[in-house]
């Protein structure tokens, strides 16, 4: 089986039989301006980071929707839109049907794809790699606190696309890869949802047949202690480290880092320590340890 030559591009190395295209080659600027009221019903949409979705901009509850800016730009369901500000973060996707004749303000930018050309479900998927991101960052322009995306310089960025086959082939695998995870995730919810209804049933009213009367109601301390054993880790410490981000919220340790990549004082824990999270206790940051190692002194031992 002969190799695929490869190409070096802006996104890394390509397939050589695939073409690098400017974004003006296949994209068009559409959006249609138009005015509104403050008062309003037309939907208006923002667009979340990190290429989280195309979404309706919400008002805080019992605040009343005002349109500050009569100026928007309408847009059509399946247009690419993008946010100047934050192109560089992530901030980009393709309109949904819902959205269809939904409005945006003028940090927005809207295209029509070119079918021909690229798909649009395979664009959605090329601009959520992180590498697009980042090369928005460099065609982005400003001070600090007022970067954006230079139009000009993003309408010559290239983009590496396949044959119109492969593009169908990658979209359809990756969409069943989707479909899996999302009714894996499903099953997940469902079943920490049965979990946390069997967790307060056993523990409040107790097993069949049991008589919760015989139950004994004690203190904390009497069945559990506080560990205080601190230090602060050498940089030839190669035990586990665990800070909150290692703690999922159902239980579940998410990994670990190095105490010696880390600073200040730490907490020891031993293996079957019970970690929970002193901070913000609704994010429900606990779990047990199943190796000895150090944390973080915000996680109570």
């Amino acid at each position: 089986m002969s190799k695929t030559k490869l190409q070096k591009t802006p996104w890394g190395f390509r397939p050589s039989h695939w073409k690098i295209l400017p974004w003006n080659s296949f994209a068009t600027p559409s959006g249609e301006p138009i005015t509104v009221a403050p008062d309003s019903k037309a939907k208006q949409v923002t667009v979340r980071v990190r290429h989280k979705g195309v979404v309706e901009r919400r008002t805080k509850r019992n605040q009343p929707r005002v349109i500050r800016n009569p100026n928007q730009t309408q847009i059509s369901a399946g247009q690419f839109i993008i946010s100047r500000i934050d192109a560089r973060n992530g901030a980009c996707g393709i309109v949904p049907k819902e959205l269809d004749g939904a409005i945006v303000t003028k940090d927005f930018r809207v295209f029509d794809i070119d079918s021909t050309i690229v798909h649009t479900s395979y664009l959605d998927y090329l601009i959520g790699l992180p590498i697009f991101w980042k090369l928005c960052s460099f065609v982005s322009d400003g001070t600090t606190n007022r970067v954006r995306l230079d139009m000009e310089l993003f309408d010559q960025m290239s983009f590496p696309i396949p044959p119109l086959i492969e593009q169908e082939i990658a979209v359809n695998t990756l969409q069943s890869i989707d479909d899996i995870l999302k009714r894996t995730e499903y099953v997940i919810i469902k079943a920490e949802q049965l979990l946390d209804a069997l967790l307060n049933k056993l523990l409040t009213r107790g097993l069949p047949g049991h008589h919760k009367e015989k139950w004994e109601r004690v203190t904390l301390k009497t069945v559990a202690s506080l560990r205080k054993d601190y230090l602060v880790p050498s940089k030839q410490d190669q035990r586990p480290y665990i800070g909150l981000e290692y703690i999922g919220s159902n239980g579940v340790l998410l990994g670990s880092g190095k105490a010696c990549d880390t600073k200040s004082q730490k907490s020891k824990f031993f293996v079957h320590d019970i970690l929970y999270g002193k901070l913000r206790p609704n994010l429900r940051k606990i779990a047990r340890a199943t190796f000895d190692g150090v944390c973080s002194t915000d996680i109570l031992v």
